[in-house]
C-alpha cells in the first residue's frame, strides 16, 4: 500500500492557489488603477471645461462694467500714482486729477484699502 505524502501534494496545490491569488489581485489592482487613470483625465477635461466657462463670464461681465461706467470716477484715491499705475488709475477719466480712479483699476484692486469712495 503506497501511502501519498500530504506535504509534496498539499504544497503545490497551496502554491498553485497563492499565485492564482496573486495574479487575480495584480489584475484587479491593473483594472482599478486604468479606472482611477480614466476618471482623472475625465475629472480634468470637466475641470478645464469649467474655467473656461467662468473666464468668459467674467471677461463679459468687466466689459458690460467698462461700457457702463466708461468717463465715471469711481473712487478717489488716498495718494498720488506713479508712471504706469497712474495711466491704470486714470485710464478713461477726463480731468487732470491724477487721484481719481476709473472702474478697471478700482475692480484690479478688490480690497485695497488705500481707495475711499468720492
Amino acid at each position: 500500500m503506497k501511502t501519498k505524502t500530504p506535504n509534496s501534494s498539499s504544497s503545490s496545490s497551496v502554491a498553485k492557489v497563492k499565485i492564482s491569488n496573486k495574479k487575480s489581485k495584480n489584475k484587479k489592482i491593473d483594472r482599478i488603477k486604468t479606472s482611477l487613470k480614466e476618471s482623472s483625465r475625465d475629472l480634468s477635461l470637466i475641470k478645464f471645461k469649467s474655467s473656461a466657462v467662468v473666464a468668459l463670464v467674467l471677461f463679459i461681465v468687466f466689459g458690460l462694467l467698462n461700457s457702463l461706467f466708461d468717463g465715471k470716477v469711481m473712487a478717489k484715491l488716498s495718494f498720488k500714482p506713479f508712471g504706469i499705475v497712474m495711466k491704470m488709475s486714470d485710464r478713461g477719466l477726463h480731468g487732470d486729477d491724477v487721484t481719481d480712479c476709473s472702474m478697471p483699476f478700482l475692480f484690479q484692486g478688490e480690497g485695497n484699502d488705500d481707495v475711499v469712495p468720492p
